[in-house]
């Protein structure tokens, strides 16, 4: 679709997620000069909050989760290491657009598990998704002991005692303000010479053909990168796309300086779940992001009072140290802290929806045909796809931006441009 090999090829990234502004980031610093790139999104990170932009509520920690994929392992570690020098850069260098900003958090990691699914005894870089990350250890037995009945789990409690967790881990990870975030890939992709558009896209044809905003002229080439939309999208529509509905809840807990996790099993819950899981997220600016739900096919918009009330009661049965410091020097030896004592510290209960798919990540190329009705007949535009993370966004982000800049080259060169 180019005019002239000499000038700087027009490229749409379609979603102004983290997904849609990393990909930008990537592909304009690789070709700046050579390639135009505009992100046009329904939503963007300034704009007031609501349940359509989904990165605006991630808890976005950065870490590896278990594959047998290949491509999605590579994902999850060119996103780690990328993210680990973003962060590094902002909490102990001199980068002046990321420092003093609360955007990146150093933390350990503990992760517990209700059954062992690691053998000890083989490599850790081998053996287990994380070994690669600093500080990788198992957890001792004595360090599993203080989780007796802090959790729900039905596996842990199968014979009416409970047990600790079967095997955790540790590791230094990083956490991310994920709204902050989002501002700072604006500010980058802007600084490096990015358009941005605000404007909803009924049907991927009329990117393909021209936006007014970018008067008028075809792009040589499309980034789909729009989560949950793509479900909605004319001329994609992919219906197998899901909503993942995530609650959580938000508190000041500045004391707060590691990430316990743990998933579990539920049986006879009281609200139907069928897994749970409980997590603490200390971000750089002293918020915490306690969670959570992971409810498939649930697109409910709003917080649910229930279910914050039982996100937060798990958590500080799971981790006490979630109440402040003075609470728990006050509380009589022997008596927990409860659900009363970090009421005081809540900033708001949030909502978010995953933009899960069937299938996994969708990283590909189509070639979609248009047909402006001008007697040119009909024409091609390459069209990446690049959506479909589910809870991975932030940890996916880096390395699915790379896999979408090798399909982008690719496609381009095969058309000849």
């Amino acid at each position: 679709m180019s005019l002239s090999a000499s000038q700087p090829k027009r490229i749409v990234v379609l979603g102004a997620g983290v997904v849609g502004l990393t990909t930008a980031v990537r592909i304009l610093e690789a070709r700046k000069g050579k390639w135009d790139v505009t992100v046009v999104g329904e939503t963007l990170p300034s704009d007031e909050k609501n349940i359509r932009y989904t990165s605006w509520w991630a808890g976005a920690q950065i870490e590896t989760l278990a594959t047998e994929d290949a491509r999605y392992r590579k994902i999850q570690t060119d996103t780690f290491e990328e993210m680990w020098k973003l962060g590094t850069a902002a909490l102990e260098g001199d980068d002046v657009e990321t420092r003093d900003r609360g955007i990146f958090k150093k933390v350990k990691n503990r992760r517990y598990l209700e059954m062992k699914l690691y053998d000890e005894s083989l490599s850790v870089e081998q053996e287990h998704p994380c070994g690669y990350m600093p500080g990788f250890r198992y957890l001792t037995p004595e360090e599993l002991e203080p989780l007796v009945g802090r959790t729900p789990s039905s596996v842990l409690r199968a014979d009416g005692k409970p047990k600790p967790p079967a095997q955790g881990t540790e590791v230094t990870t990083l956490t991310t303000h994920s709204h902050k975030y989002v501002l700072y890939l604006v500010d980058r992709f802007l600084k490096a010479g990015g358009k941005l558009i605000k404007a909803y896209v009924w049907h991927i044809n009329a990117v393909l053909e021209g936006l007014d905003q970018l008067e008028r002229q075809p792009p040589d080439a499309v980034i789909v990168c729009t989560g949950l939309g793509t479900r909605f999208l004319g001329g994609v529509e992919d219906k197998n796309m899901f909503a993942i509905r995530g609650q959580t809840v938000v508190v000041n807990a500045p004391w707060v300086d590691e990430l316990p996790e743990m998933g579990y099993t539920l049986e006879d819950d009281e609200l139907g779940d069928k897994r749970g899981g409980t997590y603490i997220i200390p971000r750089g600016d002293g918020t915490v992001v306690v969670g959570g739900t992971f409810h498939e096919d649930d697109w409910y918009p709003h917080p649910r009072p229930v279910t914050g009330k039982r996100i937060l009661e798990r958590a500080v049965r799971f981790y006490p140290q979630l109440a402040p410091p003075e609470v728990r020097e006050k509380k009589k030896e022997g008596k927990e802290v409860g659900l009363e004592d970090v009421e005081g510290i809540v900033i708001e209960h949030a909502v978010g929806l995953r933009p899960g798919r069937k299938g996994g990540i969708r990283l590909e190329v189509e070639k979609m045909e248009w047909d402006a009705k001008d007697g040119k007949g009909k024409r091609t535009t390459p069209v990446v796809h690049n959506y479909g993370h589910g809870s991975g966004g932030f940890q996916c982000s880096w390395g699915s931006a790379n896999v979408a800049l090798e399909l982008l080259e690719s496609a381009l060169q095969a058309d000849g441009e």
